[in-house]
This record gives C-alpha cells, sequence and structure tokens, in this order.
C-alpha cells in the first residue's frame, strides 16, 4: 500500500525537466521508494509524443512523482492520476474535466498535462508521474493539443486566498498516490467510474488522429473495462489505446 508518510519530498529552485531528473536519479540508484519532486522553475519540460511543455516561474506547478512499481502493473495510470488531481481540486472549489489519456480541462480549455514514465534502477523498477499544471496566467501561443490553455486563478473562490506552488504540491501528491494506491488495490472499475463522471468527451462527436492526420471519427462512448477509449464509428466500436494518437471534439 503506498501512503503518504512514504513520500520523500525534493524541492528545487530549477530543473531543466522534474521527469528527466527523478528518472535519472532512479536509474542511477540514487532514490528509491516514493519520492515527490517540485521545482519553482523548469527551462525543459516535457509533454506526451516529445511536445514542450511551456512554463512559468510562479505560474506553473511542475512537479513529478516517482514511485516503485513497473509500468505494466497499471497500464491505466493516466487514468489514476488524472482522477487524483480532478479529485483534489475539486476539493479546493475547482471543477475540471478530463481528457482522454493525459489532459485536464476548464470548460473545454487545458489546464495541465501528465506524462508517465518507466525504467529500471539497480534495485527496483520505477516510474515518474509527471504533472504540469497552469496556476496563473501562461501565454502559450500555439499549443500543439489545439486546446486553448486556462489557469486555476480564473476558476479560483474570491473568498480564498490562492495557495503557493508547494502548497498546491502538498495537496496535491497525496491524493494522486492515494488514486494509484486505489488502482494498484482494486483496478481499474471504481477509478473508471470517477473518470467517467468527468469525462469530457463522453456522448459527443470526437475525430481520432494520430498527430497529424485523421484516422476515424464516431461518437465518444468512454473508457473500457481494459482502460481503452472506445469510439462508436460507421464500422463498429473501435477501442483506442494510449500511445500517439489523441481525440479532438469534431465541430460541424
Amino acid at each position: 500500500m503506498l501512503t503518504q508518510a512514504d513520500i520523500d519530498w525534493i524541492v528545487l529552485d530549477s530543473v531543466d525537466s522534474t521527469n528527466a531528473h527523478l528518472c535519472a536519479a532512479y536509474a542511477r540508484g540514487e532514490r528509491t521508494g516514493v519520492v515527490a519532486l517540485l521545482a519553482h522553475a523548469q527551462t525543459q519540460g516535457r509533454g506526451r509524443a516529445g511536445r514542450a511543455w511551456v512554463s512559468e516561474p510562479g505560474a506553473s506547478l511542475c512537479l513529478s512523482i516517482g514511485l516503485p512499481i513497473a509500468g505494466s502493473q497499471l497500464p491505466f495510470l493516466p487514468i489514476c492520476v488524472g482522477v487524483g488531481v480532478a479529485e483534489c481540486l475539486q476539493a479546493s472549489g475547482v471543477r475540471v474535466q478530463l481528457k482522454w489519456p493525459n489532459d485536464i480541462l476548464i470548460n473545454g480549455h487545458k489546464l495541465g498535462g501528465i506524462l508517465c514514465e518507466s525504467g529500471s534502477g539497480p534495485a527496483e523498477p520505477y516510474t515518474v508521474i509527471g504533472l504540469g499544471l497552469n496556476l496563473g496566467p501562461v501565454e502559450v501561443h500555439s499549443p500543439p493539443s489545439g486546446l486553448k490553455a486556462t489557469f486555476v486563478q480564473a476558476h479560483w473562490p474570491d473568498e480564498q486566498p490562492m495557495l503557493s506552488n508547494l502548497d498546491w504540491a502538498k495537496r496535491l501528491v497525496p491524493s494522486i498516490v492515494s488514486a494509484v494506491d486505489l488502482g494498484l488495490r482494486s483496478g481499474l472499475a471504481p477509478l473508471a467510474a470517477l473518470f467517467s463522471k468527468r469525462d469530457a468527451f463522453l456522448g459527443q462527436k470526437v475525430v481520432l488522429t494520430d498527430g497529424q492526420k485523421p484516422v476515424a471519427e464516431g461518437i465518444a462512448m468512454g473508457l473500457s473495462e481494459s482502460g481503452a477509449y472506445l469510439i462508436d464509428t460507421a464500422d463498429g466500436l473501435l477501442p483506442v489505446h494510449a500511445g500517439d494518437l489523441s481525440l479532438r471534439v469534431q465541430h460541424g
């Protein structure tokens, strides 16, 4: 079982990439167990499919969580993380949607993203969860996802003082670890139910792309029992698995 008491915290002023930094530490055997790394600035942030993640000091949460598990143990890990983030934000007064497989949205605008990477160190396998979250205004001219950016502060309850990056990390990490632990103990089903309540695409017309060109279109039907995303196409039900494929809402 993963618990809050197991978490080893690291806070850095600046780093190239929190994920790269933590992966390298596990690979060299310098870190084991559960580790949370928060950086106040990140110079080479990465998103899925090698995309750059734009962050600004003070306005962006740059957070990675390392776990002593193999990637194959939780093939639906991004679902766990998304649910953990959403539950934490909702408890803080900010309601979000989840875009399969790894985006966090508010009203169709991108609030943040998740990047999970796995490897093997000298003593044990490891998986590193990267979370980038826009806390304040971040200028993104042409986001690769095609989604306009938004930020927590724009949706924050007026009566509450805005939290610091460290305070946000202290709230988010236990919520994410708790969701991952639920996945390890109980499988996908309870997390799929929590994901479905926040599914940004469920019931909508969508087009599936390979990052550049459309490959299928249909109605978004939500998660399958295996964690694939289901699209009802003209040729039947299509299960989509995580990878370089991404979903877009079909307009018109």
